[in-house]
């Protein structure tokens, strides 16, 4: 490169430079106010219109929603198979899970669906119709193989324990 040039394309990298030193300073837009989240359950997050409820005691008796928790599995595994492997079963009911949280969400969907309040805590779906009493229910094995039946359930909470 010839020395002019070197200062020419200098001058001329430098000129859009000055252009923006005399434009008019733009001021940022002002951030939000930060939000703050609330570990309360509302309604619609229980998939019924019942308040919040806080369990007072949970203990092992006999599970009062063990059939809709086996028919939303049912559901679930039929509407999507994808999330299964058929090919590695416990047993004819205790198949593989792919996607523990897309199969959890569905099942949760698939109780409320069918007229139950059901939330799933990141261990256990709770189940109520009421806020007299919830039962919780693994339907999930350590191992991501479905949980089904009486095996499946872990508790009665009284209160609801959402």
């Amino acid at each position: 490169m010839k020395p002019g040039a070197t200062l020419a394309l200098a001058c001329a990298l430098a000129a859009p430079l000055a252009a923006c030193a005399n434009a008019p300073a733009t001021q940022p837009e002002p951030l939000p106010p930060p939000t703050t989240t609330t570990t309360t359950l509302t309604p619609a997050s229980q998939g019924c219109g019942l308040p919040a409820s806080h369990r007072d005691r949970c203990f092992y008796s006999i599970s009062s929603y063990r059939p809709g928790v086996d028919r939303a599995i049912t559901r679930v595994e039929k509407e999507h198979p994808e999330l299964f492997d058929f090919t590695q079963a416990n047993d004819e009911l205790s198949v593989f899970v792919r996607d523990v949280p897309r199969y959890t969400t569905l099942v949760v969907q698939a109780l409320r669906d069918a007229g139950l309040c059901a939330v799933f805590d990141g261990e256990e779906v709770a189940v109520k119709k009421t806020n007299d009493f919830s039962d919780q229910y693994d339907i999930i094995t350590a191992s991501d193989f479905v949980r089904w039946g009486d095996g499946a359930y872990a508790a009665t909470c009284e209160p609801a324990a959402f």
